[in-house]
């Protein structure tokens, strides 16, 4: 692991404002038990999204393990998958160029939520993360539900997640 010189965070999909919230995992923040997900770096250079009970954290996410192509969070994919499906701990985001943004797909355990994630490509890069070195970060787009099988999501607000 890297940490990054801003400080790892964590994405909170659902505070009291009724949207996702990036927390920071660091020891002084009490709100740090609230995140669902956080962002770790992985060999090769690419970023994971993980579940923070791996970090002993209350919360217990799970994702689906295959990425989807996508052009913007309501892009018309396939049903999501089935709940049954949602077994990974982690989700690694490619290292390399790629031709869209990517949907990933996870679900809260702890409070019974549906996730779509848009993870957003880089322009300019073609890469699913932006920064370098110790200082890399997604940004992300994502709608959650409280019964699974939605197939459109409506936008919310972009977030960015630092790795850990």
């Amino acid at each position: 692991e890297r940490p990054s010189t801003l400080g790892a965070s964590g994405l909170q999909f659902s505070s009291a404002g009724g949207y996702a919230k990036v927390r920071s995992l660091s020891v002084g923040n009490p709100d740090r038990v609230l995140c669902d997900v956080f962002a770790d770096s992985v060999v090769g250079g690419a970023v994971a999204l993980k579940n923070v009970a791996l970090l002993g954290y209350p919360r217990n996410t799970f994702f689906y393990s295959e990425m989807r192509d996508a052009s913007d969070l309501n892009d018309p994919q396939s049903a999501p998958p089935d709940t049954g499906s949602y077994q990974s701990n982690r989700v690694n985001i490619p290292a390399g160029a790629v031709a869209q943004s990517k949907i990933i797909y996870a679900r809260s355990t702890t409070d019974n939520k549906y996730v779509r994630i848009l993870v957003q490509r880089n322009p300019a890069t073609g890469l699913l993360y932006s920064g370098s070195g110790n200082d890399r970060y997604v940004t992300l787009q994502l709608s959650y539900q409280n019964t699974p099988g939605n197939w459109f999501a409506k936008p919310g607000r972009s977030q960015r997640a630092t790795q850990h």
